[in-house]
């Protein structure tokens, strides 16, 4: 449930406003709001305001606009969400979203990328910057995070570690976006081992963290990898963002026999990602590449590199086998389909500076219950593993493991800096690419640094 008020609702008490009026109204607005979300759920309240403004209504600022510090603040809006809790995955709510329309009342449902949403308050917009946002939530498993979400975080960081962020859209949902002066962003925290496969990356770039997570918002993705890709030298801050899918596995075990369990598995992992490749020196190619006979798709014209002076143009592109078929049926090509080279799928990342590697965890510590039952059903040996290794992810030609700041330069005085940051995955059966093994590199938590002196 939303409770949302604003000065609106008390437009009779601020015709002639003074101070300690509008002082009142706004201690009363804020109550309000709480009430009504609490009114409209049975659990709890999540205490942070989601229509909190930024520094915009500060004394401060309002002296810089020509204002006294005696004027008080323009309209202080408040929503709070209410929220009920289930003991049952198939009543839980899977997504949300926020809805950005002139109405002064939105309607109960709205559909957006074939997904049914509902709205938390069809009369109580949530104003942000003058503007009016309806909150909206849905059952569905084809929305994002498309799992059941098991708690809800209020921050103004853009996008956090381990939940996925809302997505705003326009009125008529075709137009995605992600407001970049948006002061409270909703994370949706959900258990991570419900996640099978990764089948979409994304590129975010920016002059500093929040501006690419905003960017990466813009393009709808809202996970990403805590690590930006140009650390250590000068450039922008990059960042590689994700989406992950999981299997039905109601869908799977309606299947009679194991060979057509398998069948729907491969079926529903048709957009998983088998493979990544980065290009270094080359153009960006938007039609994307050929390599090994595999046809990679590309994730973004944006460079690895972006904002660096020095540094070679580094474009990242990945395999999975609904982009090779949808390359064949448009180019009437005869690439091959990663799954038939590569059997497991991408389902972990790590980066790693200088010369050090990931630890290679345990598998009962590292895999989900899914991720398991998948290695027994593609490999078909039901075999226990003790490890599951890391590989490197390589460029194009598999001639040698990525560097993310490939040709970057970073000079300390006299000294010549190492920012080498190397890329690594996981993969769901415990295989490794042969080009992509790691054959040294450092695990220690803690090692020694020698600088290399460059003369004068």
């Amino acid at each position: 449930s939303i409770g949302a008020y604003s000065r609106e609702q008390y437009k009779d008490s601020v015709k002639d406003p003074s101070k300690d009026i509008l002082n009142m109204v706004d201690m009363m607005v804020n109550n309000q709001a709480m009430i009504a979300a609490v009114a409209g759920c049975t659990d709890e309240l999540i205490v942070k305001n989601i229509a909190a403004q930024n520094q915009n209504n500060t004394w401060y600022n309002l002296q810089k606009k020509g204002k006294s510090s005696k004027d008080w603040p323009e309209n202080q809006p408040a929503a709070y969400i209410g929220v009920s809790r289930t003991d049952s995955p198939a009543q839980a709510i899977r997504g949300v979203i926020l809805y950005k329309t002139k109405a002064k009342t939105a309607p109960q449902t709205i559909e957006i990328d074939k997904v049914q949403y509902i709205c938390a308050g069809v009369s109580a917009p949530i104003i942000m910057f003058n503007e009016r946002y309806y909150l909206y939530y849905t059952y569905n498993s084809g929305a994002i995070p498309g799992v059941p979400i098991e708690n809800i975080v209020l921050d103004q960081t853009p996008i956090i570690d381990g939940a996925a962020t809302n997505l705003c859209f326009n009125e008529g949902g075709s137009s995605l976006y992600g407001y970049k002066d948006q002061y409270m962003y909703i994370h949706l925290v959900y258990d991570q081992s419900q996640k099978d496969f990764y089948n979409k990356l994304y590129i975010g770039t920016g002059s500093n963290e929040r501006a690419a997570m905003v960017d990466l918002l813009t393009q709808g993705c809202v996970e990403y990898v805590k690590m930006d890709l140009n650390k250590g030298v000068k450039g922008n801050v990059v960042l590689l963002g994700y989406r992950s899918g999981s299997y039905n596995w109601e869908a799977i075990q309606k299947k009679d026999s194991e060979a057509d369990q398998k069948a729907e598995m491969l079926r529903q992992q048709k957009d998983a990602i088998y493979d990544i490749v980065v290009t270094h020196g080359e153009p960006y190619h938007p039609e994307g590449i050929i390599s090994k006979g595999i046809y990679y798709t590309p994730v973004s014209e944006r460079s690895l590199n972006a904002g660096c002076r020095y540094g070679a143009e580094l474009y990242v592109y990945y395999a999975t086998p609904y982009y090779s078929q949808a390359y064949n049926k448009k180019t009437n090509a005869k690439t091959i389909s990663p799954e038939t080279v590569l059997s497991g799928f991408i389902t972990r990342f790590a980066f790693a500076e200088k010369e050090r590697v990931p630890y290679t965890l345990l598998l009962e510590e590292n895999m989900t219950y899914q991720m398991q039952r998948a290695i027994s059903a593609v490999d078909g040996s039901g075999r226990h593993r003790d490890y599951l290794p890391w590989e490197y992810v390589m460029d194009k030609d598999e001639h040698e493991p990525i560097d993310v700041n490939y040709g970057a330069t970073s000079c300390n005085g006299d000294y010549c800096e190492d920012v080498r940051i190397h890329m690594f995955v996981q993969r769901s059966d415990g295989t490794v690419k042969p080009a992509g093994q790691i054959t040294g590199g450092s695990l220690e938590s803690a090692y020694d640094v020698g600088d290399v002196y460059l003369k004068k």
